[in-house]
Protein backbone atom coordinates (compact mmCIF):
# COMPACT_ATOMS: atom_id res chain seq x y z
CA UNK A 1 0.00 0.00 0.00
CA UNK A 2 1.95 3.29 -1.26
CA UNK A 3 0.09 6.09 -0.55
CA UNK A 4 0.57 5.74 3.32
CA UNK A 5 -2.67 7.34 4.45
CA UNK A 6 -5.62 5.47 2.89
CA UNK A 7 -6.82 2.77 -0.02
CA UNK A 8 -8.22 3.72 -3.14
CA UNK A 9 -12.05 4.14 -3.31
CA UNK A 10 -12.51 1.19 -5.75
CA UNK A 11 -9.90 -1.47 -4.15
CA UNK A 12 -11.33 -4.68 -3.86
CA UNK A 13 -10.72 -6.70 -0.72
CA UNK A 14 -7.68 -9.11 -1.46
CA UNK A 15 -6.56 -12.11 1.01
CA UNK A 16 -3.24 -11.91 2.11
CA UNK A 17 -1.39 -14.14 -0.45
CA UNK A 18 -3.63 -12.27 -3.12
CA UNK A 19 -1.68 -9.05 -1.76
CA UNK A 20 1.90 -9.98 -1.61
CA UNK A 21 1.87 -11.65 -5.04
CA UNK A 22 0.29 -7.82 -6.21
CA UNK A 23 3.17 -6.36 -4.15
CA UNK A 24 5.79 -8.33 -5.83
CA UNK A 25 4.36 -7.71 -9.21
CA UNK A 26 4.24 -3.90 -8.55
CA UNK A 27 7.74 -3.50 -7.13
CA UNK A 28 9.28 -5.43 -10.36
CA UNK A 29 6.76 -2.98 -12.67
CA UNK A 30 8.39 -0.36 -10.19
CA UNK A 31 12.14 -1.52 -10.74
CA UNK A 32 11.82 -1.41 -14.36
CA UNK A 33 10.07 2.08 -14.77
CA UNK A 34 13.21 2.87 -12.47
CA UNK A 35 15.70 1.64 -14.80
CA UNK A 36 14.13 3.01 -17.77
CA UNK A 37 14.30 7.00 -15.93
CA UNK A 38 17.85 6.14 -14.97
CA UNK A 39 18.57 4.91 -18.31
CA UNK A 40 19.50 8.17 -20.01
CA UNK A 41 19.69 11.53 -19.36
CA UNK A 42 15.85 12.65 -18.84
CA UNK A 43 14.20 16.03 -18.07
CA UNK A 44 11.89 15.21 -15.10
CA UNK A 45 10.39 18.51 -15.08
CA UNK A 46 8.35 17.96 -18.32
CA UNK A 47 4.56 17.09 -17.60
CA UNK A 48 4.61 14.00 -19.81
CA UNK A 49 7.48 13.06 -18.41
CA UNK A 50 5.73 12.75 -14.95
CA UNK A 51 3.02 10.67 -16.81
CA UNK A 52 5.23 8.68 -19.05
CA UNK A 53 7.19 7.63 -15.26
CA UNK A 54 3.91 6.77 -13.74
CA UNK A 55 2.85 4.51 -16.95
CA UNK A 56 6.60 2.97 -16.98
CA UNK A 57 6.08 2.27 -12.93
CA UNK A 58 2.65 0.67 -12.87
CA UNK A 59 1.34 0.28 -16.41
CA UNK A 60 2.11 -3.17 -16.56
CA UNK A 61 0.04 -3.80 -13.30
CA UNK A 62 -2.71 -1.36 -13.61
CA UNK A 63 -4.62 0.19 -16.83
CA UNK A 64 -4.97 3.84 -15.04
CA UNK A 65 -1.19 4.40 -14.50
CA UNK A 66 -0.35 7.23 -16.39
CA UNK A 67 -3.28 9.04 -16.15
CA UNK A 68 -3.84 11.46 -14.02
CA UNK A 69 -6.85 11.59 -11.53
CA UNK A 70 -10.45 11.61 -12.27
CA UNK A 71 -12.20 11.38 -8.92
CA UNK A 72 -11.99 12.99 -6.01
CA UNK A 73 -9.93 11.39 -2.55
CA UNK A 74 -9.62 12.43 1.07
CA UNK A 75 -6.10 12.78 0.08
CA UNK A 76 -5.01 15.71 -2.71
CA UNK A 77 -6.60 18.39 -4.48
CA UNK A 78 -9.84 18.40 -6.49
CA UNK A 79 -9.30 16.30 -9.62
CA UNK A 80 -9.87 19.20 -11.65
CA UNK A 81 -7.44 21.05 -10.55
CA UNK A 82 -4.58 18.77 -10.90
CA UNK A 83 -3.46 19.62 -14.51
CA UNK A 84 -3.31 22.92 -13.32
CA UNK A 85 -1.29 22.08 -10.65
CA UNK A 86 1.12 20.38 -11.73
CA UNK A 87 1.90 22.39 -14.74
CA UNK A 88 2.49 25.22 -11.52
CA UNK A 89 4.67 22.78 -9.83
CA UNK A 90 6.94 22.17 -12.54
CA UNK A 91 7.38 25.67 -13.70
CA UNK A 92 7.83 26.61 -10.12
CA UNK A 93 10.43 24.03 -10.17
CA UNK A 94 12.17 25.38 -13.09
CA UNK A 95 12.13 28.60 -11.69
CA UNK A 96 13.62 27.60 -8.17
CA UNK A 97 16.91 25.85 -10.23
CA UNK A 98 17.39 28.95 -12.30
CA UNK A 99 17.38 31.71 -9.51
CA UNK A 100 18.72 29.53 -7.00
CA UNK A 101 16.11 29.91 -4.45
CA UNK A 102 17.09 26.68 -2.61
CA UNK A 103 19.99 24.55 -2.32
CA UNK A 104 19.72 21.35 -4.83
CA UNK A 105 18.47 19.31 -2.16
CA UNK A 106 15.53 21.33 -0.88
CA UNK A 107 14.80 21.90 -4.26
CA UNK A 108 14.31 18.10 -4.86
CA UNK A 109 12.03 17.35 -1.57
CA UNK A 110 10.06 20.44 -2.27
CA UNK A 111 9.17 18.65 -5.88
CA UNK A 112 8.21 15.74 -3.78
CA UNK A 113 6.21 17.17 -1.00
CA UNK A 114 3.93 19.19 -3.51
CA UNK A 115 3.40 16.28 -5.94
CA UNK A 116 2.41 13.90 -2.74
CA UNK A 117 -0.07 17.05 -1.89
CA UNK A 118 -1.38 17.66 -5.57
CA UNK A 119 -1.60 13.56 -5.52
CA UNK A 120 -2.26 13.54 -9.46
CA UNK A 121 -2.63 9.61 -10.19
CA UNK A 122 -5.12 6.82 -8.05
CA UNK A 123 -2.45 5.63 -6.41
CA UNK A 124 1.22 5.24 -6.31
CA UNK A 125 1.90 8.38 -5.68
CA UNK A 126 4.55 8.25 -2.80
CA UNK A 127 7.16 5.82 -4.95
CA UNK A 128 6.40 8.03 -8.02
CA UNK A 129 7.54 11.34 -6.12
CA UNK A 130 10.14 9.75 -4.68
CA UNK A 131 11.70 9.03 -7.66
CA UNK A 132 11.04 12.14 -9.42
CA UNK A 133 12.90 13.80 -6.61
CA UNK A 134 15.64 11.01 -7.21
CA UNK A 135 15.74 11.95 -10.61
CA UNK A 136 15.92 16.08 -10.13
CA UNK A 137 18.27 15.75 -7.69
CA UNK A 138 20.72 13.97 -9.87
CA UNK A 139 20.25 16.14 -13.01
CA UNK A 140 21.50 19.21 -10.27
CA UNK A 141 24.36 16.69 -9.69
CA UNK A 142 23.26 15.58 -6.26
CA UNK A 143 22.94 11.56 -5.10
CA UNK A 144 19.79 9.82 -4.99
CA UNK A 145 17.91 9.93 -2.06
CA UNK A 146 18.16 6.68 0.71
CA UNK A 147 14.48 7.60 2.33
CA UNK A 148 15.63 6.35 5.46
CA UNK A 149 16.86 3.09 3.50
CA UNK A 150 14.14 1.17 4.23
CA UNK A 151 10.81 -0.16 2.48
CA UNK A 152 8.39 2.73 3.14
CA UNK A 153 5.38 1.19 1.98
CA UNK A 154 5.94 -1.42 5.01
CA UNK A 155 4.84 -0.23 8.59
CA UNK A 156 7.39 0.73 10.84
CA UNK A 157 9.51 3.59 12.20
CA UNK A 158 11.44 5.04 8.98
CA UNK A 159 7.76 4.78 7.33
CA UNK A 160 6.66 6.70 10.23
CA UNK A 161 8.94 9.55 10.21
CA UNK A 162 8.51 10.08 6.59
CA UNK A 163 4.58 9.97 7.35
CA UNK A 164 5.36 12.69 10.27
CA UNK A 165 7.75 14.43 7.35
CA UNK A 166 4.88 14.91 5.03
CA UNK A 167 2.71 16.35 7.69
CA UNK A 168 5.39 18.93 9.24
CA UNK A 169 5.45 20.07 5.59
CA UNK A 170 1.95 20.32 6.13
CA UNK A 171 2.26 22.23 8.88
CA UNK A 172 3.95 25.41 8.00
CA UNK A 173 7.61 24.10 8.35
CA UNK A 174 8.40 24.64 4.69
CA UNK A 175 5.20 26.43 2.92
CA UNK A 176 2.14 27.43 3.77
CA UNK A 177 -0.58 24.54 3.44
CA UNK A 178 -4.20 24.64 3.73
CA UNK A 179 -6.91 22.28 2.45
CA UNK A 180 -4.63 20.33 0.12
CA UNK A 181 -3.71 23.32 -1.52
CA UNK A 182 -0.26 24.68 -1.00
CA UNK A 183 1.58 28.19 -1.51
CA UNK A 184 4.27 30.78 -0.48
CA UNK A 185 4.35 32.64 2.57
CA UNK A 186 2.60 36.70 1.49
CA UNK A 187 4.79 39.46 2.05
CA UNK A 188 2.84 40.40 5.22
CA UNK A 189 2.64 36.50 6.91
CA UNK A 190 6.87 37.27 6.93
CA UNK A 191 8.39 37.76 10.36
CA UNK A 192 8.66 41.32 11.16
CA UNK A 193 12.02 41.08 13.19
CA UNK A 194 13.59 38.81 10.24
CA UNK A 195 17.45 38.80 10.05
CA UNK A 196 19.32 37.69 7.36
CA UNK A 197 22.59 37.17 9.62
CA UNK A 198 20.34 34.73 11.56
CA UNK A 199 19.33 32.65 8.93
CA UNK A 200 21.21 29.95 8.27
CA UNK A 201 20.32 29.42 4.59
CA UNK A 202 18.95 32.24 2.57
CA UNK A 203 16.13 31.47 -0.12
CA UNK A 204 15.66 34.51 -2.97
CA UNK A 205 12.03 34.73 -2.70
CA UNK A 206 12.06 35.58 0.86
CA UNK A 207 15.03 38.17 0.54
CA UNK A 208 12.87 39.50 -1.89
CA UNK A 209 9.92 39.88 0.06
CA UNK A 210 11.48 41.64 3.19
CA UNK A 211 13.39 43.96 0.68
CA UNK A 212 9.87 44.91 -0.45
CA UNK A 213 8.25 45.48 2.59
CA UNK A 214 11.13 47.10 4.10
CA UNK A 215 11.25 49.75 0.94
CA UNK A 216 7.83 50.35 1.26
CA UNK A 217 7.37 50.68 5.46
CA UNK A 218 10.66 52.50 5.89
CA UNK A 219 11.99 53.92 2.98
CA UNK A 220 15.44 53.67 0.80
CA UNK A 221 18.04 54.25 3.86
CA UNK A 222 16.54 51.37 6.13
CA UNK A 223 16.76 48.75 3.31
CA UNK A 224 20.07 49.62 2.02
CA UNK A 225 21.58 49.02 5.00
CA UNK A 226 19.52 45.44 4.80
CA UNK A 227 20.90 45.07 1.73
CA UNK A 228 24.09 45.44 3.20
CA UNK A 229 23.73 42.47 5.45
CA UNK A 230 21.96 40.32 2.79
CA UNK A 231 24.76 40.28 0.56
CA UNK A 232 25.33 38.84 -2.44
CA UNK A 233 21.79 37.23 -2.75
CA UNK A 234 20.62 40.69 -3.06
CA UNK A 235 21.32 40.94 -6.60
CA UNK A 236 19.46 37.68 -7.39
CA UNK A 237 16.50 39.45 -5.81
CA UNK A 238 16.67 42.27 -7.61
CA UNK A 239 16.46 39.98 -10.75
CA UNK A 240 13.67 38.13 -9.41
CA UNK A 241 11.91 41.25 -8.50
CA UNK A 242 12.04 42.57 -12.67
CA UNK A 243 11.14 38.84 -13.72
CA UNK A 244 8.25 39.15 -11.71
CA UNK A 245 7.43 42.79 -11.93
CA UNK A 246 6.84 42.04 -15.60
CA UNK A 247 4.83 38.79 -15.13
CA UNK A 248 2.64 41.12 -12.97
CA UNK A 249 1.77 43.61 -15.81
CA UNK A 250 1.22 40.48 -18.32
CA UNK A 251 -1.32 39.23 -16.09
CA UNK A 252 -2.55 42.36 -15.34
CA UNK A 253 -1.71 42.73 -11.51
CA UNK A 254 -1.01 46.24 -11.19
CA UNK A 255 -0.61 47.18 -7.48
CA UNK A 256 1.65 43.73 -7.30
CA UNK A 257 3.80 44.83 -10.06
CA UNK A 258 4.38 48.34 -8.68
CA UNK A 259 6.22 46.89 -5.38
CA UNK A 260 8.38 44.59 -7.57
CA UNK A 261 8.91 47.93 -10.00
CA UNK A 262 9.26 50.08 -7.35
CA UNK A 263 12.23 48.09 -5.98
CA UNK A 264 13.66 47.74 -9.11
CA UNK A 265 13.80 51.02 -9.62
CA UNK A 266 14.79 52.30 -6.25
CA UNK A 267 17.95 50.00 -6.86
CA UNK A 268 20.54 52.49 -7.99
CA UNK A 269 20.28 55.07 -4.82
CA UNK A 270 19.97 52.15 -2.69
CA UNK A 271 23.37 50.72 -4.21
CA UNK A 272 25.00 54.02 -3.12
CA UNK A 273 23.51 53.83 0.23
CA UNK A 274 24.69 50.64 0.91
CA UNK A 275 27.98 51.34 -0.42
CA UNK A 276 28.61 54.42 1.53
CA UNK A 277 27.40 52.13 4.63
CA UNK A 278 29.79 49.70 4.08
CA UNK A 279 32.86 52.07 4.11
CA UNK A 280 32.07 53.95 6.87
Amino acid sequence: MDDLFDQPDEATPLTPEEQRELNEAEQENIVRGREWALGRRRDPLIERFVTDLHKRMLGDVWRWAGKLRRSERNLGIPFYEIPAALRQLLDEAKAWIEYKSYAPDEIAVRLHHRLVQIHPFPNGNGRHARLMADLLIMRLGGERFSWGSAHLQAAGEVRGRYVAALKAADNHDILHSRAGKVRLLRREELPEDWDPSAVGRLTVWEVTQHLIRSLDQKGEKETANLKSKIGGMAEIARDLAYRLYTLCERKGWAEEAGYYNSLVVAWPSMASEAFELSGS
